[in-house]
């Protein structure tokens, strides 16, 4: 502390802060909590560059040490829009947020959360922190290699033509992003692969998993004996998230191993595309009435639903973004204390143990239907011992409080 001012630590992000709604926001609170616990001499500011900003201030706790800077600007829904025409709009708001609390006797540390559209708006954030002298550090994730790798190819000539112009754009994008890393103080990641990566181009790191600090639901114990809910919540994404191996295992359970009384239930908002492909496989297969779509519901409710599902399922295929990402959806259903089944990508089966405290699967229908039918005839004993397994994973390894001493020296001294 300089004086009696505290430090002061600016999680920045272009995300939208003020709905309080996400995975994204989810870790930028998390990293606040960590950063202020046990510290009397340090503020965390949450701010977004797509905020009005002024000098309204909302404390996110009773100790007043982690608070929500700006107003929320009418939001910009256009995907490119949004990245082009409002770039001005979010360097003005960077500037009011910095020539606010940027003191000569008590500079800020910013610490950059990736959602930054395009390469050269972030690297204009970080030459403008170095010209001031201000501390300037990074998560690293694999937001902008997912745009690239998740964008489906529409039908008609132009564009098809107008997509691959777009996928290059993207291409050198994600190219140039990555090379910012070596002009941060520091950089944190989130999984093991990008750790290996990142070492290579700017040694100053620190390893941190997905976070979460809800731990089992009072609220979510399944009620129906005579069906076994399988669930998935989350964004849908057909390729990335596995539904199409998932309504393959479903179809297997009722033809296959005779399973009759399943239902699998999804939540979530999708692209179009991928609900097209998801109804028309549901269809072929004549599963219609072991599939319940709910669509987009609030946070709030999606969690009590995963409290009540018999099984939550998280099938990855092993492809870059998956081994460099590290999804929070498997911290969220671990907390849970359900049973939890995945497949071998990222960092795992560095906390997963099959059989223990969760189950394991291969990116495949078959194996999936099998291992889900053994899930089935478990016994009530063995469902908790599970269940305690899977909790005490998750306040061992996803709690920012295992992590929190290491953060705030990484970001403090």
């Amino acid at each position: 502390m300089v004086g009696d001012k505290p430090k002061h630590v600016i999680i920045l992000s272009a995300l939208p802060v003020s709905d309080k709604t996400g995975a994204a926001f989810s870790r930028m609170v998390e990293y606040a909590k960590g950063i202020s616990q046990n510290r009397n001499d340090v503020v965390v500011s949450l701010a977004s560059l797509r905020h009005v900003y002024n000098d309204k201030e909302e404390f996110l706790d009773k100790e007043r040490k982690i608070r929500i800077l700006g107003k929320a600007k009418s939001s910009n829904k256009h995907f490119y829009l949004d990245r082009f025409i409002y770039t001005k709009y979010r360097k003005d708001t960077f500037h009011e947020i910095l020539d606010k609390y940027d003191a000569e006797d008590n500079k800020p540390v910013i610490f950059m959360y990736p959602f930054f559209n395009t390469w050269y708006e972030e690297k204009y954030y970080i030459d403008y922190c170095k010209k001031k002298n201000i501390k300037v550090f990074s998560e690293r994730n694999e937001r902008a290699l997912g745009i690239f790798l998740n964008r489906t190819r529409p039908d008609g000539l132009v564009k098809v033509i107008t997509f691959y112009f777009i996928q290059l754009f993207e291409l050198l994008n994600v190219i140039k992003q990555d090379g910012l890393v070596k002009y941060y103080n520091g950089n944190i990641v989130i999984s093991s692969t990008f750790e290996k990566w990142i070492i290579k181009r700017n040694p100053n790191h620190l390893r941190i998993p997905i976070l979460t600090s809800r731990v089992a639901n009072p609220d979510g114990e399944n009620t129906d004996n005579n069906t076994f809910n399988i669930g998935h919540t989350g964004t849908l994404s057909f390729g990335k998230d596995g539904l199409g191996v998932m309504l393959n295992s479903i179809h297997l359970l009722v033809k296959k191993y005779n399973k009759t009384n399943i239902l699998f239930n999804i939540y979530g908002f999708g692209r179009k595309p991928d609900i097209r492909k998801m109804k028309r496989l549901i269809q072929k297969l004549d599963i219609e009435s072991y599939v319940n779509f709910h669509g987009m519901v609030p946070s709030s409710v999606a969690r009590k639903e995963q409290g009540k599902q018999d099984l939550l399922v998280m099938l990855r295929k092993s492809n870059m973004q998956n081994s460099f990402g590290f999804s929070t959806k498997l911290a969220e259903y671990m907390s849970t204390g359900g049973p939890v089944l995945v497949t071998d990508v990222s960092d795992n089966l560095l906390f997963i143990k099959d059989d223990i405290n969760a189950f394991v699967c291969k990116y495949d229908p078959e194996d999936v239907a099998k291992k889900i039918n053994k899930i089935m005839s478990l016994t009530q004993d063995q469902k908790k011992t599970i269940r305690e397994a899977a909790i005490d994973t998750t306040l061992k390894h996803f709690s920012i409080k295992t992590y929190a001493a290491g953060l705030q020296e990484f970001l403090l001294s």
